[in-house]
């Protein structure tokens, strides 16, 4: 596909799928640069692909779309500045929020949409969304009151230091630096409690990384608002409920673990139907405006 080049070939690429809009996301297997891209390499398949298709009929999109998952967010930007600058029509680039919003870096426009929480993970790996997952897993007519402690124990502990986390990181961003978005969140939690954080790994995680911080340390926005459930490292909200789904279901149902990628397309899922029934009302306004474009 040579014709991909070009800014024009990229804005009428819709076209040879019978769609009104191309729709980039993050994911996938293979992550591509944006020279890579351009010749028209991308995943055809991906979780984020399975998120934003989601959401989009749950809302309506009256749009036909043709998604391509480019895995990198590096490339993802590129194609963001060409939609904001004019380069290129007909293109929209649907991305995990991160932390722009506190460092100013996320972008206006309808063609460039984000996810509610810090990525798609934060959006459906709450606590609710987690029950629902259990509950159609044990074979029981209600979930135990155990279960739903349980449950219930492992999101509530998970506030405090969670909170710590989501501010650490924000501070380590400000100052040039990642915390521990960077890291494997399974290294996070305990061996012998899969759901429950690890305090002292976390602290000495910090302690080192708060070591290439120049002095002094500050912070231009604030904090002090943070919710850790939306605003830290999605990989860790996902570990969390993962981990949590996993170890009710081995204990009280004796299944072992499942795959992952099924557990996160029935979230995916779940989640969707949620909003689907009761108007989530950021994303309704991002295909509102959507459906608006002209």
């Amino acid at each position: 596909m040579s014709f991909m080049r070009t800014n024009s070939g990229i804005s009428n690429l819709h076209l040879f799928y019978n769609a009104d809009l191309t729709v980039y996301t993050e994911g996938g297997i293979n992550s591509y640069s944006i020279s890579e891209v351009e010749l028209g390499k991308y995943n055809k398949s991906s979780v984020d692909i399975k998120f934003w298709s989601g959401v989009f009929k749950a809302h309506n999109l009256s749009k036909k779309v043709h998604f391509r998952a480019v895995g990198s967010k590096t490339s993802a930007q590129v194609i963001i500045d060409k939609v904001l600058s004019g380069e290129i029509r007909n293109t929209v680039v649907a991305c995990d929020r991160d932390l722009d919003h506190y460092l100013g870096l996320m972008k206006v426009s309808p063609y460039v949409i984000y996810t509610k929480g810090y990525s798609w993970e934060n959006d459906v790996f709450g606590e609710d969304i987690t029950r629902l997952q259990i509950d159609s897993m044990i074979l029981e007519h209600e979930l135990p009151i155990k279960v739903l402690d349980l449950i219930k124990d492992c999101y509530t502990s998970f506030f405090v230091i969670g909170k710590f986390i989501a501010k650490a990181e924000l501070l380590f961003r400000l100052n040039g630096l990642s915390f521990i978005s960077c890291i494997n969140a399974e290294r996070l939690f305990k061996a012998s409690s899969p759901a429950k954080l690890n305090k002292q790994e976390v602290i000495c995680i910090y302690r080192q990384k708060a070591k290439e911080i120049k002095r002094p340390f500050f912070s231009t926005v604030k904090i002090s608002g943070l919710c850790p459930y939306m605003n830290n490292y999605g990989k860790l909200i996902k570990a969390l409920a993962v981990n949590l789904i996993n170890f009710i279901c081995r204990k009280f149902s004796g299944h072992r673990n499942f795959p992952l990628l099924l557990i996160e397309s029935t979230m995916i899922e779940r989640f969707c139907k949620k909003i689907a029934s009761v108007r989530d009302e950021y994303y309704f306004n991002l295909v509102h405006n959507l459906n608006s474009t002209n």
